[in-house]
């Protein structure tokens, strides 16, 4: 089970935080947690591992991808390599979407984020893994509701 989801930056500016329901954190512990997180994830080396246990029970599972870390904490006992590989799978529907996603992206377009990440993760668990199913609600929005894509924005 997914507790939560941190994007962040190489300087540990949290981007996106996602907090799943039976995670049972406190603003102010989460806020704590997200530094503490971010602090591990960043001083770790290429040559150390991409997870480490966090609190009681928790895994973070991290990878970075230019200038932003995702990280996710899932249950100890489930499988970090398919933590590993749900990011992957949120990075390339962002990808897809953005054209080559940046921090700049996430922070301009977050709403489209979240729409993105709550097609693949409900409540703590994954739920999709289909990038065509997951992208499918934004292509709908651009075509009912007008521009949502970043190359049809007009000036």
């Amino acid at each position: 089970m997914i507790h939560f989801l941190l994007i962040a930056n190489m300087q540990g500016q949290v981007r996106l935080a996602r907090h799943y329901p039976h995670s049972g954190l406190s603003a102010e512990q989460a806020a704590v947690d997200h530094a503490d997180i971010i602090r591990k994830a960043v001083s770790r080396s290429s040559k150390q591992s991409s997870f480490f246990a966090y609190g009681s029970g928790i895994i973070v599972c991290f990878r970075r991808y230019a200038s932003l870390y995702f990280m996710i904490g899932v249950d100890d006992g489930d499988n970090e390599l398919a933590a590993l590989e749900l990011i992957q799978l949120m990075v390339e529907a962002l990808n897809t979407y953005f054209n080559d996603v940046t921090e700049l992206d996430i922070m301009l377009r977050l709403e489209l984020v979240h729409i993105i990440i709550d097609e693949v993760i409900a409540n703590g668990h994954v739920v999709d893994a289909n990038q065509a199913n997951i992208l499918r609600p934004l292509k709908l929005m651009a075509t009912h509701a007008g521009p949502c894509h970043p190359e049809q924005w007009t000036r």
